[in-house]
């Protein structure tokens, strides 16, 4: 039997696994507003909420301090990984492995093509 190649990336099938408020949860202390959640931003120092996480956008963004973007961008940040030891440490999270080829000078996620899953 042969399947059917998808054409979702390795990235969109990741986060379609993995939700913005289940992982930034696991980081911080999130609080629901609305249809929204809101935090203390962890990337500079502030006493009330002004990062804002947008689950139907799969989204976060500090109107603090500007920072903001996907599961990646946050792994990357908070825990100061590079794109590809975020996108390795969420394919874990998510169930997905992954084969790697020739990554050793990958330096940011647009380059990171010759991921596959196994």
């Amino acid at each position: 039997m042969v399947q059917a190649k998808t054409n979702m990336s390795i990235w969109q099938e990741i986060k379609s696994k993995l939700s913005v408020e289940d992982i930034i949860g696991e980081y911080i202390n999130i609080e629901p507003a609305g249809s929204n959640y809101k935090c203390v931003c962890p990337f500079h120092n502030e006493n009330t909420p002004s990062m804002m996480l947008s689950p139907s956008k799969q989204i976060w963004h500090c109107f603090g301090c500007g920072a903001g973007g996907d599961i990646f961008k946050f792994v990357e940040d908070y825990d100061n990984l590079t794109p590809k030891e975020a996108l390795e440490k969420l394919a874990k999270k998510a169930g997905i492995k992954l084969e790697q080829k020739n990554l050793s000078k990958v330096k940011s996620k647009e380059e990171i093509s010759d991921y596959q899953k196994v």
